[in-house]
């Protein structure tokens, strides 16, 4: 399977960004002292759920503090349209950041598989 990664996406001084309206896979990242680190792996349409996430309503408290301060966020997404490579893409990013010791605000652990030589977004 090939995972290729959009360019780094930031959030514009108003809000302004441009993100696919395709489904897919995206990361989240914070900058912290000049660091990425990745706060959420994800997927779905992917301008849907970006919406979803700077929105105030976010129900996941950790993520609607990372997106509170959208100057310090970037993005990186993946479009693919089969249900079952999203699933198996995100649980391999979702585990690689988690073993890698990034402090995740994922609620769940995302169902898939482990992918071998993928490349990484962050």
């Amino acid at each position: 399977m090939t995972v290729v990664w959009s360019p780094e996406i930031g959030f514009g001084p108003n809000g302004t960004y441009e993100f696919p309206d395709d489904d897919g896979v995206y990361v989240i990242s914070e900058i912290i002292n000049g660091q990425y680190v990745v706060r959420y792996v994800g997927q779905g349409n992917i301008y849907r759920r970006m919406e979803d996430h700077k929105s105030s309503s976010e129900q996941n408290d950790c993520l609607r503090r990372v997106m509170s301060d959208l100057s310090n966020v970037k993005v990186k997404s993946t479009i693919i349209n089969n249900k079952t490579e999203r699933d198996n893409v995100e649980y391999t990013y979702y585990q690689h950041y988690l073993n890698e010791g990034h402090r995740l605000c994922n609620d769940l652990t995302p169902s898939g598989q482990w992918l071998v030589g993928i490349p990484l977004p962050f």
